[in-house]
């Protein structure tokens, strides 16, 4: 049976009385009796700290420190989400305006009036005065006549003009002057039908029952 020293654990032969690795002295002699042969060989002093400390209660047990947290680097796609949410909830600094939005409202649908009246008024200026340009005065006379429309006759009677519109009244109004000299303004009635409704000569009214011998003045 192998023996070991009871101090450092080391394998012994029988007839040995002192550790040649220690220097110990064996307790018993050893190979007298059969309790030497029973006695269980010692284990090494490492072992026996390792049971030692195995057999102390838990709580004289010191705690091993925990792993400290492991940060984690926020993802591209979650910086952005992070972001997207503190723009949206920041408050929206408003516009400040010189007038109340009242008033900005108000001359806004003024300036759209307005614009639509306009463009309304440029539409009927233009029918109105073509068609008075284009229709024919309806003379008695068998005479030739230069001129087959007002537009024509105007045109080559007088050596300058401007037209006005009241669309109200359906009326167009061309005052020029003619080449003799004359100031003449023409007011002429254009609703269903077109003719002269008031002449005026060097701010002379002229009578009805003559419109015809003024205006045959300018067609020949």
């Amino acid at each position: 049976m192998q023996v070991f020293c009871t101090n450092c654990g080391k394998p012994l032969r029988s007839d040995m009385r002192i550790c040649p690795y220690c220097g110990k002295v064996v307790r018993e002699p050893v190979g007298e009796g059969r309790q030497a042969q029973r006695r269980s060989p010692q284990r090494p002093p490492q072992q026996r700290q390792r049971q030692q400390q195995a057999a102390r209660p838990v709580q004289q047990r010191r705690p091993a420190a925990a792993p400290a947290p492991v940060k984690k680097r926020p993802q591209p796609v979650q910086q952005y989400a992070e972001r997207k949410a503190e723009v949206s909830e920041a408050p929206v600094p408003k516009k400040k305006h010189l007038l109340p939005a009242s008033v900005m409202r108000k001359i806004y649908r003024a300036l759209t009036v307005a614009v639509v009246l306009t463009g309304l008024y440029i539409s009927i200026f233009m029918i109105q005065v073509f068609r008075v340009k284009t229709a024919t005065y309806p003379f008695k006379t068998k005479m030739k006549l230069s001129y087959s429309s007002y537009g024509q006759a105007m045109d080559a009677y007088f050596e300058d003009g401007s037209w006005s519109v009241n669309p109200f009244i359906f009326t167009c109004t061309y005052k020029g002057k003619s080449m003799h000299g004359e100031d003449y303004t023409i007011v002429f009635s254009a609703g269903t039908k077109i003719k002269v409704k008031e002449m005026v000569v060097d701010e002379k009214e002229i009578k009805k029952n003559i419109f015809e011998e003024k205006m045959l003045g300018m067609f020949i």
